[in-house]
């Protein structure tokens, strides 16, 4: 006879173990081409790997914590005759694990760029930061 607790995972005991779940479980995240037409190249967005990673970090008790260094550098470029800017940071994240707030590592400096015409740039740069934080 099999005890209900039979093939269960132990918790893991630390952030490193925890994140070599997380990737041991997260599936491939392929690079797609826009359905939009907009963008000519495949990539991989930051949505397409959140929504394999959140809850999988979830279940193994990961939570990556932002920290920007230092002050943005914001840029003013000209693109196709406009005015545009480069919006260039510098990011780590505190990745905790399932051992609470003394069980964590960093992860970083991750520089990133978020070229905006408009008030986006800063917001780029820094979702492009995590997605790379996630790769």
């Amino acid at each position: 006879m099999s005890h209900p607790l039979d093939g269960i995972e132990p918790a893991a005991m630390n952030v490193v173990e925890a994140l070599r779940r997380v990737m041991r479980d997260l599936p491939g995240i392929s690079k797609k081409k826009d359905p939009t037409g907009g963008v000519k190249y495949a990539f991989r967005g930051i949505e397409a790997i959140t929504v394999e990673a959140q809850d999988l970090c979830a279940k193994h008790g990961v939570l990556f914590v932002p920290n920007e260094i230092g002050v943005p550098e914001i840029i003013d470029i000209v693109v196709n005759g406009n005015p545009w800017t480069d919006t260039r940071l510098l990011m780590s994240y505190t990745v905790y694990g399932p051992g609470g707030v003394d069980d964590r590592i960093t992860v970083g400096p991750i520089f990133a760029i978020g070229r905006d015409n408009s008030d986006k740039g800063a917001n780029k740069a820094r979702t492009q930061a995590f997605k790379y934080a996630l790769l």
